[in-house]
Order: structure tokens, then sequence, then C-alpha cells
């Protein structure tokens, strides 16, 4: 799962969301920060939360906004810490390329689309 850090980012940076059953959210109670799916909390307290999109959701939503990604798994030689590594390239344009990397396939991920919309491509 992706940081509140990562998720408020998401958010700040324009991600629309529409809650659907089973998605991930960051929900505040207090100084309490609990992980749950939309179908732990009624659809009318979801004000209070923030999205945490899974892989999949990140990977559709780079996709939708004509990307094409690759994600790769990399063990960086001191003391094996293992990275996650994704590429991005507009289709159909050379010049609209990223590549990112990070602890997770997911932050990797969230990062490029981040990346997305941030420059607006």
């Amino acid at each position: 799962m992706i940081s509140l850090e990562t998720a408020k980012k998401l958010r700040d940076a324009g991600l629309e969301w529409k809650p659907q059953e089973g998605d991930y959210i960051r929900y505040f109670d207090g100084n309490l920060i609990s992980i749950l799916t939309c179908g732990d909390v009624a659809f009318e307290d979801l004000k209070d939360c923030i999205f945490a999109p899974r892989l999949d959701q990140l990977l559709s939503e780079i996709e939708k906004r004509g990307y094409w990604w690759e994600i790769g798994h990399r063990i960086v030689d001191v003391g094996k810490i293992h990275k996650y590594k994704i590429w991005v390239s507009k289709k159909h344009q050379n010049n609209a390329n990223r590549s990112l990397m990070s602890d997770s396939p997911e932050e990797a991920a969230a990062q490029a689309l981040l990346w997305i919309l941030k420059e607006g491509c």
C-alpha cells in the first residue's frame, strides 16, 4: 500500500476518486490512522478519508492517461536492498519518458502517476 504522504500528494495533484467497494482508504480518527476498505466505512463518512489506490488502480490510471509502463525488480548491492523501478513512456511520443525507483511497486507506480499529473502530460 502507498504511504499516507503519497496518497495526499496524489489527491492534491488532482487524482479523482469515485469510491467503490474494496478501495483502500486512510481513515482519520483523532490521531489514529487506520487502513480500511470502503466496505468498512459508510460512504457518507468518506469525506474524512484519503484514497490509497492499489497497484492495479495506479497502473490503470497511468494507461488511461496515455502512457505505457513497465515495472522491474532490482536488488541494490549494498545490503541486498530490494527496489522496484517503473518506466513510463507517453504512447507515440519519444520525449515524454521517465523512470522512477521506490521500495515497493505501488510506491513506484504512484510516483510515476504523480509525475504525469504534475507535468500535465
